[in-house]
């Protein structure tokens, strides 16, 4: 009986990292930094070459000309709610950093 737990336990546990998956998703971190909200957006890179075949990139993806177009989408496609005629979202750039996309952006403000 205790084999028949442990092969059944094994199938689960087993089943579950065959069918385990990462899901698609940015992560955005918002920090105040003095004057000045600092904006930060990770993208698995995997997520990133898709983004890159959509925008149909040459070239690798870590081309300084690449990573300027994923952080002007990026920039096209992430806002923050802000009052009319308020200072806008400024792009710093973009990395990468091992399995992740990184894109920078500023936005400096009196509104802690």
């Amino acid at each position: 009986m205790n084999i028949g737990r442990t092969i059944l336990m094994a199938v689960v546990l087993l089943s579950q990292a065959v069918f385990a998956h990462r899901d698609s998703t940015v992560f955005s971190d918002i920090m105040w930094s003095g004057d000045r909200f600092e904006i930060v957006h990770e993208m698995h890179l995997a997520d990133a070459l898709r983004v890159a075949d959509f925008l149909k990139l040459s070239g690798e993806i870590d081309q300084l000309r690449n990573l300027a177009s994923m952080a002007l989408y990026v920039e096209h496609h992430f806002d923050v709610a802000r009052e009319a005629g308020s200072t806008p979202i400024n792009t710093i750039g973009a990395e990468i950093d091992g399995d992740t996309l990184y894109v920078y952006q500023e936005w400096v403000t009196p509104l802690p």
